[in-house]
């Protein structure tokens, strides 16, 4: 592999931005009221991951394919719907999170 290409690669490393890390924080989060409560509903008791069944109820009761999302894992998924939901509900678009209307 010529220098370049391995700068280049190293360049193309996975992860978090520096800019958004410092944006975010070491919660990763926009930790606004939206955030908080799918924290609460997708985290059950503190958890630390994802709890996949409350995800995908979430999904279906706001009419979002979860299987486009298949081939991510389940921290990603959260995180995409959470910017679709965050998304609908600044066009003013009703979203449901854990069977609660959220306003």
């Amino acid at each position: 592999m010529t220098e370049a290409a391995t700068e280049n690669k190293e360049a193309r490393k996975p992860g978090v931005d520096q800019k958004y890390r410092e944006k975010y924080g070491k919660a990763r989060s926009v930790n606004d009221a939206l955030a908080q409560r799918l924290k609460e509903y997708l985290y059950p008791d503190g958890a630390k991951k994802v709890d996949a069944d409350r995800l995908a109820k979430l999904c279906k009761d706001n009419s979002i394919d979860q299987s486009k999302y298949s081939h991510l894992n389940t921290g990603m998924q959260r995180m995409t719907v959470g910017n679709i939901l965050r998304q609908r509900h600044a066009k003013g678009e009703t979203v449901t999170i854990g069977g609660k209307k959220f306003a």
